[in-house]
This record gives structure tokens, C-alpha cells and sequence, in this order.
């Protein structure tokens, strides 16, 4: 994950690449092995992403900071066994309290995105909430 970040005032706005790993389902009455298995095969994917988001500074109460984030996505399209992954997009919304400690800081961030991205198989949408805490040093304070 690589981004590059510009903060002026109570705005900030960034960009970057990542490269995640995305979950696709596909139903496959071949596979069922066992009664009631279904036939499901879940396979991993690396997608790699451009994204780019929106940060607005909500609240500062002395080393305490938090912030909104609105970002979106657009997801590469690549291949995994048996089909392709097409181009897909996804948005979402974040909030991050940090604790600034002069030279490091903490933080932790809750995100919720909705994605959606098809295969040659079926359409693929999914929704996460997720939960990222952090300690970070800083190189220098500008």
C-alpha cells in the first residue's frame, strides 16, 4: 500500500495503490463431496486498486484528533482458477481518532466499504466493516 497525502487546514485529500485480497464465491454442484456441502468454492484473489479519498478534520481537543474520510476505489481487473475478475469499484467511509505524542503517535480507524466487482461467473457485491489500530513514529514534524 503506497499513498501519497496533502492536508491543508481541516481538509486533506490523498491517492495511492494497494494490492488487497479479495474473497469470490462461485457455486460449483461438481464439488459437493459431502451431502449439504452446498458445492461453494471461495477463491482468494490479489486485486490491485487506485483509490483516492477525502478527509475532513471533525474535531481537535488538544493532542486528540478526529477525522472523517470518504474514499474511493477502482479495482483492477485480473484472473484466478477457471475465470476472469473483471474491473470493479467500491467507496467507503471512515473514521479515525489519533492521539498525536510529539514524536509518534496512535490511532485508531472504523471503516465501512461496499464494493462490488463481477466475474465471468456471477456478480460479486460485498460489504465490510472494518477495525485498524496503530502506532506510528514520525520522521519529521513539518
Amino acid at each position: 500500500n503506497a499513498d501519497v497525502r496533502y492536508e491543508t487546514g481541516k481538509w486533506g485529500a490523498k491517492f495511492g495503490i494497494a494490492q488487497r485480497e479479495r474473497l469470490f464465491y462461485r457455486f460449483n454442484p461438481d464439488n459437493i463431496f459431502i451431502p449439504d456441502d452446498g458445492g461453494v468454492v471461495v477463491n482468494a484473489v490479489a486485486v490491485m486498486d487506485y483509490h483516492l479519498g477525502v478527509s475532513y478534520m471533525i474535531k481537535q481537543m488538544g493532542k486528540f484528533r478526529i477525522d472523517g474520510e470518504l474514499g474511493f476505489y477502482s479495482l483492477l481487473p485480473t484472473q484466478t482458477s477457471g475465470y476472469a475478475v473483471k474491473p470493479g469499484s467500491a467507496t467507503d467511509i471512515s473514521f479515525t481518532i489519533t492521539h498525536d505524542r510529539v514524536r509518534e503517535y496512535l490511532f485508531g480507524t472504523v471503516s465501512y466499504e461496499s464494493s462490488q466487482q463481477n466475474t465471468d461467473i456471477l456478480t460479486q457485491k460485498a460489504s465490510e466493516l472494518g477495525f485498524r489500530f496503530g502506532y506510528a513514529w514520525k520522521l519529521k514534524d513539518w
